[in-house]
């Protein structure tokens, strides 16, 4: 697999001005009405908008964890799978990438007093630690076969980027230290790769964490730095 065949692209539509409506009630109606066609499930924004107060956002918290405790879930082995439809998952690999939005969808919902939200960021905590997390790596693996039973030796920055996001996340919910040592050791690392790449990070690394030819930079400090 190619380092280009790695980068997720989510354009379906522009930004400028020609692209949205002048009305941005009806902009945002458009938009989550396509996440939602999309089988898009992240109850990060709208944990967020119920602790800010804004109407109509607690029920789709209550969906979101209800779709990472039912249909996403894999009861046979457990984790998640990035997308379903009726038919079952969409692609059964198990990815860091998703399970960070896990971690932090669950973290941010627990804020918002959802049900179910607790019991869904324990487990999505053990997934990260048992499945992905290396410490002799401080980073994450990026995915694995949905059996976990063989790890890809890809190893990508992406996924740890938002593995930082989603642990502060979680250490501000569980007050757990720890979490803060993990995020930690990703930037750690990452502000590694860039000392030695004029602070344009490489994207994508092999097993060992060696840059894949052709890899194209990622201007993360501005995350890892926040």
């Amino acid at each position: 697999m190619t380092p280009a065949s790695r980068r997720k692209e989510y354009e379906a539509a522009g930004l400028d001005v020609a692209d949205v409506v002048a009305d941005p009630m009806v902009q945002w109606e458009q938009w989550f009405q396509q996440a939602t066609d999309a089988g898009c499930v992240e109850p990060n924004a709208f944990a967020l908008g119920t602790l800010l107060g804004r109407p109509g956002c607690r029920p789709l918290v209550g969906h979101g964890v209800a779709a990472l405790t039912g249909m996403l879930h894999d009861d046979e082995h457990g984790g998640w799978f990035a997308s379903a439809d009726d038919d079952g998952p969409v692609s059964d690999a198990k990815e860091a990438y998703g399970h960070a939005f896990v971690v932090l969808g669950a973290s941010s919902a627990v804020l918002a007093g959802a049900p179910g939200a607790q019991g869904l960021l324990t487990e999505a905590l053990r997934v990260v630690d048992e499945r992905f997390w290396r410490a002799d790596d401080g980073m994450v693996v990026d995915s694995y076969d949905r059996a976990w039973t063989a790890a890809d030796p890809y190893r990508g920055v992406n996924a740890n980027m938002h593995l930082v996001e989603a642990l502060l996340a979680a250490a501000d919910v569980t007050a757990d230290p720890g979490r803060l040592d993990q995020a930690l050791r990703v930037a750690d690392k990452v502000m590694g790769f860039a000392r030695t790449t004029g602070w344009m990070i490489p994207e994508h690394f092999d097993a060992a964490f060696v840059a894949v030819e052709g890899a194209r930079p990622a201007d993360l400090l501005g995350v890892l730095l926040r």
